[in-house]
């Protein structure tokens, strides 16, 4: 794929995504004095919009209506009633404030056309006030602002490498997000068992709503959700004050830090929990305001924040609900002076309960765990040893310069916290937080070392470094906001936080412990996404067959059909009583010619060798186990060389590189299909 189409896929998939999720929602979402930075107008509605997508997608494919027009419709409907509402519009029954919506819009052609032109007044009224108040900023910060431009910049790098770079995801599970995504616009839940399905609900909303394919949603949909993950960071540190150099380095930290365990190679594909990670640190961030000040708006969002990482992904929901139980502890006399205890039970209770609803009524119908995910995220849960031992720790910080910067960041951070606190009376300020996240970051901490210190393990070490490294660097954030706080105001406080913040990451930069950009996994060649490509373009949909390994089917789904190599391999094979064919008119073999696996090309005495079943369990598995790619490869390569030189006129050479080739089989489409001669004994092993 040229470089042209690849940003032309990004730019649609960009567009949608905001449009979708932020742009419009922020026309109908009531902003609060207290939250309306720029980066509260990204969040708040990224948060309404993502939760009410879920919801609709679901109950849309409970009723089996999901499909453009009705996804529309349902999206159409709620932006009418939030807008109304938003505006004071007097109210009346919702069901009849739609229907007579509907009739005005079309009976009145001028009467839609002004509300039209009122919808795009408003979109340009807030993005211009949105672009003067960041000018505003920018003119006041511009050193800071171009930092945080810069950060941004290295973070969408590192994120987007990869999906510029290549046309195949960069780990499996985007192939299985995919193909659920796909099934839900078939209107069918749980194809492969029980599990949330909040991510894939998004995934497909993006590709009804908008007719784009799912394949360009999944390439990209990941390092935007990295992104986001990058500005939440800084959203938190922003949520409790004004200076742009904690935001900065708290988003520097997190981006360019490489002794965090954030696993950024996770954000370069589309993965749940990645996606549930964007709104962790926001969901904290208003659960403590909450905390502190009582607002039920605050609390609303938290809960929503919660209610997503259930719908989306167990480890986040663990995470996130950790976080706010020990916030919820230490705020926990405030919450019972205001007599808000019965509240917050009840919105909390509320978002857990609407979460578990899906999964329960799945599981009540009799439907599975997906095995795989089910029996991993059971196993993660681990009691520890009768003696933890702390002193384990030290080996990790004596190595390297690793522990020298960490140690070093949470004396200044102590410090820090302990002169505020001695002060913040005196300077009547409020509040940063840096107490309670210091509190929660030695949990964090605590809970990602649990397996090497001997404590129970709730989250595995590679997934609770994730939401570690997020807290983290927040905690950066919020200890030089600290020390801003702890200067009295003078012409000199602004360059002494700037100094700070540059020397902190320059120290960083020098040791040379920043973050590199990631190498993704490879399950595919990219000549075998370009070439599924140009047969989606080329040919009819319905009309063509890929017989390939699994990885393609959850591209080919919905616009042509697949056939397992194995499968394929198996019935073709000399003494087999099987009948293969094909009702299609166009059949493409993808052949590889140096497999994946193995590392060299195939050669004829490996089409000689046993047929490697069983065939069973996880077939990404079965493909990469030992020698069975190979095995499979070579066999599918012997029969349609054999079967080109056989019949020339219906065999030819489709798509040809080096390590991968594709042939196309032309043939009279119907049913049942005109059936394929066997690989003759004699022929095994020659090509």
């Amino acid at each position: 794929m040229e470089p042209g189409a690849s940003s032309l896929m990004f730019i649609k998939v960009a567009f949608s995504f905001t449009v979708m999720f932020i742009v419009l929602p922020s026309l109908v979402t009531r902003f609060k004095e207290e939250d309306d930075t720029i980066l509260d107008r990204l969040f708040i509605p990224l948060i309404h919009s993502t939760l009410f997508i879920i919801i609709a997608v679901h109950l849309l494919v409970v009723l089996k209506l999901f499909e453009t027009l009705s996804l529309i419709a349902v999206c159409v409907a709620g932006f009418v009633y939030f807008w109304r509402r938003k505006f004071g519009v007097a109210r009346i029954d919702y069901g009849t404030r739609v229907v007579t919506e509907i009739f005005d819009v079309s009976e009145d052609v001028p009467g839609s056309m002004r509300q039209t032109r009122l919808w795009f007044g408003q979109l340009w009224n807030n993005s211009k006030a949105l672009m003067q108040h960041m000018i505003r900023r920018i003119r006041k910060y511009p050193l800071a602002a171009a930092l945080i431009a810069v950060t941004l910049g290295y973070a969408a790098y590192v994120r987007f490498h990869h999906a510029f770079a290549h046309l195949y995801f960069a780990a499996s599970d985007p192939y299985i997000h995919a193909k659920w995504a796909k099934s839900l616009l078939k209107n069918t839940l749980y194809v492969d068992g029980v599990y949330p399905q909040g991510y894939p609900a998004v995934l497909s909303a993006i590709s009804g709503f908008f007719m784009i394919d799912l394949y360009g949603i999944v390439r990209f949909i990941g390092p935007i959700a990295g992104i986001l993950i990058v500005l939440s960071v800084g959203h938190s540190v922003r949520k409790f004050g004004a200076n742009p150099y904690g935001v900065f380095i708290a988003m520097f930290v997190y981006t360019g830090f490489a002794a965090l365990p954030s696993y950024v190679w996770r954000q370069l594909s589309a993965l749940p929990m990645e996606y549930a990670a964007v709104f962790v640190l926001p969901g904290l961030v208003y659960w403590v305001l909450f905390c502190r000040y009582g607002s039920k708006h605050h609390l609303l969002l938290a809960a929503e924040c919660l209610l997503l990482t259930l719908l989306m992904h167990p480890f986040s929901t663990a995470c996130l609900g950790v976080a706010m139980a020990v916030a919820g502890v230490i705020y926990a006399y405030r919450i019972w002076r205001r007599r808000q205890l019965w509240t917050v039970f009840a919105y909390l209770a509320g978002a857990g309960a609407i979460g578990l609803l899906p999964i329960g009524i799945g599981r009540l119908l009799g439907i599975p765990f997906y095995a795989s995910s089910f029996d991993y995220v059971v196993n993660s849960v681990q009691a520890g040893e009768k003696s933890p031992s702390f002193s384990r720790l030290w080996s990790d910080f004596a190595a390297g310069p690793n522990g020298v910067i960490l140690l070093s960041a949470a004396f200044a951070a102590l410090l820090a916290t302990g002169v505020y606190i001695i002060r913040r009376g005196r300077l009547k300020q409020r509040e940063t937080g840096l107490p309670v996240f210091i509190l929660i970051n030695v949990l964090f901490f605590m809970m990602y070392k649990a397996k090497e210190i001997g404590l129970p393990m709730l989250v595995p070490p590679d997934r609770m470094g994730v939401f570690f490294s997020l807290l983290a660097a927040n905690l950066c954030g919020l200890a030089l906001l600290a020390l801003d706080r702890l200067m009295d105001a003078g012409t000199y406080k602004r360059y002494i936080i700037a100094a700070a913040a540059m020397l902190f990451a320059g120290f960083i930069v020098m040791t040379g412990q920043t973050v590199k950009v990631p190498i993704g996994y490879r399950y595919q060649y990219d000549e075998s996404v370009q070439a599924y490509l140009h047969i989606k373009n080329e040919f009819e949909a319905g009309n063509w067959t890929i017989v390939s390994p699994v990885e393609e089917y959850p591209l080919v789904e919905a616009f042509g059909y697949h056939t397992n190599l194995w499968e394929f391999v198996q019935n073709i094979s000399p003494g087999s009583k099987e009948k293969v064919g094909f009702p299609t008119a166009h059949v493409f073999f993808f052949v590889e010619t140096k497999p994946l696996v193995g590392g060299k090309e195939i050669a004829p005495s490996d089409a000689t060798k046993p047929f490697p079943g069983p065939v069973e369990g996880d077939l990404a598995d079965f493909y990469y186990r030992s020698n069975n790619r190979v095995i499979l490869e070579a066999k599918l390569n012997n029969w349609v060389q054999w079967y080109m030189k056989r019949y020339p006129d219906k065999m030819s050479v489709y798509y040809d590189s080096p390590q991968f080739k594709v042939y196309h089989l032309r043939q009279s489409a119907g049913t049942p299909p005109a059936e394929l001669p066997k690989l003759p004994e004699e022929e095994v092993g020659v090509w």
